[in-house]
């Protein structure tokens, strides 16, 4: 057992505590195999898979019920503090061993691990928590890709190396704790702003049916419903529209073009090099430039498909969710074309705001026009130009657009600042891990009298 020294930071320096250096098994009273048993019987226990915990440790479903031996329960039903480990399963780009913490809290289900997972059961030295971040933390660092075995059609852990990996831990408990108060409060801030993030997006879908559906009075308030003011509506090929809206095919308003086709033979070695959008490219609300390929064109081919801000772009197909996925281009790059894969709409600017177009594609209403009018087949649905052109469109007075855009803008921009919030907080609890967890930062200011209780399972 090897002893390291601890180090200084803003937060204090302990020198009176040390970090030991130790093998996982050491950290644990017990490990074994978990169980899948038979059919569920009257009073079935529910066993854990892969599919019931998340990347980041959580345990988001009840599991399987199955029938397990009353002996078998009895040695290896979980208890609060236990870790399940995904000791099979994995994939190319998620190295197998996933951890998970357990505690059921009020719930008075037995559960197991399924037999892809093992069970790790902490020291009594070791706080639960603690050992649950530090093994979170090990599956993301590149040692554990020498700790996978592939097999046919499967990745298997090398339990009995993972379990001789050393790793260094603080020597006293009050700071593993301290560490795990920590973060598990930034993993709580991270779920509360998800949690707002889905519960916002439910907000704006409904919000954006109504505005799309109902439209704004003068002030930039909605209209009552149909329901509630039947006068203020009119029938129409898309249902009961306001009064003062009418409905157009798409090509009545806008220009539908269908960009370059890739091949060898479009390509031309005296050419102009220039950027084009794939479908890819193309998501849905926004343009992603991450992966931007290029393509040599003739003048004449630039002239005629070169972007320019306020197009709307729109998806030929793909899978069910890339069809009519479109979005507004802003003029982020200069000289920018597409494939024939995504369909550039210019609209006549006196009769359809593209903003205003771009969201409607992208509502239910929109949605529901794409899957009828497409061609399917087994997962995948495509639309030509023509049914594109035949697109019917509610289009409000120019004035309405415009509320409606500047509504929905500001909707996206709540949004936004959310998703903004949770990429930092991600960010952050990521240096904090390496930063606690290696012990290149120290918590023992949080180690005083005056310092808040831990509350552990143990």
């Amino acid at each position: 057992m090897r002893r390291r020294r601890s180090c200084g930071s803003f937060w204090g320096r302990w020198d009176m505590s040390e970090w030991l250096e130790k093998p996982i098994r050491a950290l644990l009273s017990d490990s074994f195999a978990g169980e899948w048993g038979g059919p569920p019987n009257r009073q079935p226990a529910h066993v854990l898979r892969a599919t019931d915990i998340d990347d980041d440790g959580h345990i988001r479903s009840g599991g399987a019920a199955r029938s397990i031996p009353q002996g078998v329960l009895n040695a290896k039903r979980l208890i609060d503090g236990d870790l399940i480990l995904e000791a099979s399963g994995g994939s190319t780009d998620r190295p197998v061993g996933r951890v998970a913490y357990f505690d059921r809290g009020a719930d008075r289900t037995h559960y197991l691990s399924s037999n892809f997972f093992k069970t790790l059961r902490p020291a009594g030295g070791v706080a639960p928590r603690y050992l649950f971040w530090k093994l979170h933390w090990f599956h993301k660092q590149p040692t554990i890709l020498s700790l996978q075995q592939q097999t046919t059609g499967i990745i298997n852990l090398k339990f009995q190396d993972y379990l001789d990996t050393h790793l260094n831990v603080p020597e006293e408990r009050a700071e593993q704790s301290a560490i795990a108060r920590i973060l598990d409060t930034l993993d709580t801030q991270i779920e509360r702003t998800q949690a707002l993030i889905a519960k916002l997006e439910q907000v704006k879908e409904g919000l954006l049916h109504d505005l799309l559906t109902r439209g704004v009075d003068e002030n930039g308030e909605l209209r009552p419903s149909a329901e509630e003011a039947p006068e203020l509506y009119k029938a129409s090929a898309l249902g009961l529209i306001p009064t003062a809206w009418t409905v157009a095919a798409l090509g009545d308003c806008a220009e539908v073009v269908s960009g370059i086709t890739l091949s060898s033979k479009t390509q031309t070695s005296n050419g102009i090099l220039v950027p084009y959008l794939r479908v890819a490219n193309v998501q849905d609300g926004h343009i992603d430039l991450s992966d931007l390929k290029h393509i040599r064109v003739s003048v004449a081919e630039l002239q005629s498909l070169r972007l320019q801000p306020g197009d709307v772009l729109m998806n030929e197909g793909g899978d069910f969710d890339k069809l009519g996925r479109g979005a507004v281009w802003a003029g982020q790059v200069q000289d920018c074309i597409h494939q024939n894969h995504v369909f550039r709409v210019r609209t006549d600017p006196s009769r359809l705001n593209p903003d205003f177009l771009a969201a409607f594609a992208a509502s239910q209403i929109g949605k529901r026009f794409f899957i009828r009018a497409s061609k399917q087949s087994t997962n995948l649905a495509s639309i030509n130009s023509t049914q594109l052109k035949g697109m019917p469109v509610a289009a409000a007075p120019m004035v309405e657009q415009l509320f409606i855009v500047e509504r929905i803008r500001s909707m996206n921009g709540v949004s936004q600042r959310n998703q903004d919030a949770l990429k930092a907080l991600s960010l952050y609890k990521s240096g904090l891990m390496d930063d606690l967890l290696t012990g290149r930062v120290r918590v023992t200011p949080l180690l005083s009298p005056s310092a808040p209780p831990t509350t552990e399972p143990r």
